[in-house]
Formats: C-alpha cells, structure tokens, sequence
C-alpha cells in the first residue's frame, strides 16, 4: 500500500478542522504564526508564537518506503520554519493533494491544526459553540450494551476496558504494528496477558486492512486518532455510521472536534495540553522515538468533548 498516497484522503478532514480553528482565531483578533517545531521519529510537535502547542503522530518512518534519519528531519524542520516566514501556518505549503504529501508532511498540518485551537477547547469556548466537554475520557463501560460487539482500531486507548468490559461479546482490534515482526511479539505478549479476563469472549486482532469491515461489525466503534495522520480516518468515520456509539480518541485529536462530530463521532477524547511539550520533546533521543513511550505521562489529563443539545451539527 502506498501510505504516502493515502494520506491524501485526510487532508480535507484536517483543513476543516484548522479552519474552524482559524475561524475562532479571528473572532478573538489572534492570528498565529509558527514559532517552532520538532520532528521527532514517531510525533510532531509545533510551538506558535502565543505559545500554544500541537502534537500529531508521525508515520513517515513506520509505514512509507522514504525512511528520513535524524538529520533528514532536522533538514526538513528548519526548511518548515524558513516557509513559515512568509507562509505563517504553512497554509499555502502543506495539503497541496495537487503535488502528494508526505506522511510527515500530513503530521505537521495535524499538530498545526492542533496547536492553534489550544485556546478554543476550554469548557467556556465549546460552550459557546454549542458543545459539552468533561473532564476524562467517557468511560466505556457507560456506552455498551449487553452482547455488544466492540472495534477497537489502534492498540491502546479503549482497549484495557473493551478487554475487561464483561457485557461485551466481541472485540474486534486492528493495529497496523502486527505486520511488524518485534511490536508484534509485543502486542501478542499483552493479548495472551488479557485472554484470561476474557472469560469465553471472543477477542480477534487484525493488522488493520480491514479496519472498516470490523466497524460495520459493531456497535460501538473505539477509533484511534492517529488514524488521520494516516489518511484512513474519513473512511473509518463512514464506516461507523451503522454504529450505535462512536469514539474517536488519542494524541492527534486534540484539534478541535467540530469537524469529527459532523462527520458521526459521538465523542472526541484528547488530551490536555499543559505543559511545553516541545522542550519535553527535545529532552529524549531524536533517534529512537523514546518521546513515544512517555508522551501519555506528560499528557495525563483527558478531556471528552460531545455535542450539546442545542448544537446545529
């Protein structure tokens, strides 16, 4: 699969949520500009010059043929940031489906999109715009059924309670990591640890070239947000329209959600970014993505957001 040519089915889905973002943007007189960014090899993080940040997971070198090494992306950050002179939030550069895009390229606008609704995603501003955030994620076992089929698509997020939810029949799970041979020996390693909670369940993993076919399978449908660095998430969202419940979670949506919940999510789970992420960013060795393995303890607080009941999505 060409992974980079992909990427192109979400770049539709990112332009609209920065645009809602830039909307807000001038209504409050605020128009950003990237200050600085850091191309770690698995997340991108983007610092604006009011000092909001964004994060977005990078792909580049887990999924395409084009490996780019520490100097590549150090290369590429500092052309970004000379682009960002005269292009503020890269705009006119990035999500040009005309010319193909990079799934680095696609993280970048992700973390841009993120960073510059930071200021929109209080309680206060959603609001406003006639949505409801709570504090946490929306626990699973409040959104399922007895004998419901759950898809949980990345492994992580929902799955610990999708695994441990006992009126839940089915967990379908696809994670694109068992077509590689170590993380692989990983997740297998933590699917047998959770086999004995499942008390006669049934619990199937997937590499992720089904991802849709398993949430037309389900009720409820746990999506990963990374899956719009990858180009997949339009295409899984369409697939869960015949879902009763619908969650899309994880690092890289923490934009704002408007855009998501039109297009079927019933709940956006992201993270609260409060601390400079970009500094933690650079504390950890650029060449083996160990920022990965610590970003959900930088990042602890949640936050759920869902349409209000006078909301004209």
């Amino acid at each position: 699969m060409n992974w980079n040519q992909k990427a192109l089915n979400s770049c539709e889905l990112i332009r609209e949520t920065l645009n809602e973002a830039l909307a807000l943007a001038r209504q409050h007189d605020d128009m950003p500009r990237i200050g600085d960014l850091t191309l770690d090899q698995v997340y991108v993080v983007v610092a604006l010059d009011n000092g909001n940040q964004g994060v977005a997971l990078n792909y580049q070198n887990a999924l395409s043929n084009y490996v780019m090494d520490l100097d590549m992306r150090r290369t590429f950050a500092e052309y970004l940031l000379k682009q960002a002179q005269t292009d503020p939030l890269l705009t006119n550069s990035l999500l040009q489906t005309e010319r193909g895009e990079t799934l680095c390229e696609v993280a970048v606008a992700v973390a841009i999109a993120s960073a510059v609704a930071q200021p929109y995603l209080t309680s206060e501003e959603l609001c406003a715009v006639g949505l409801i955030a709570q504090s946490g994620a929306v626990p699973l076992a409040s959104l399922v059924q007895e004998g419901d089929t759950v898809a949980v698509i990345g492994f992580g997020g929902y799955l610990p309670e999708a695994v441990s939810e006992p009126c839940i029949k089915r967990v379908l799970v696809a994670e694109l990591n068992v077509a590689h041979p170590v993380p692989a020996a990983r997740l297998r390693e933590r699917v047998a640890a959770w086999k004995s909670q499942l008390r006669g369940r049934s619990f199937e993993l997937h590499d992720g070239s089904h991802s849709a076919d398993l949430i037309r399978q389900a009720q409820v449908a746990c999506i990963t947000g990374s899956a719009l660095c990858n180009g997949t998430l339009a295409e899984l969202l369409d697939a869960a329209h015949g879902c009763r419940t619908v969650i899309v979670q994880g690092h890289s949506v923490a934009l704002h959600p408007t855009a998501l919940l039109r297009r079927g999510a019933h709940y956006v789970v992201q993270p609260v970014i409060e601390i400079d992420l970009l500094a933690a960013a650079r504390t950890f060795d650029q060449r083996t993505g160990d920022f990965a393995r610590f970003i959900d303890r930088l990042l602890p607080r949640k936050r759920t957001i869902s349409r209000g009941q006078d909301s004209l999505l």
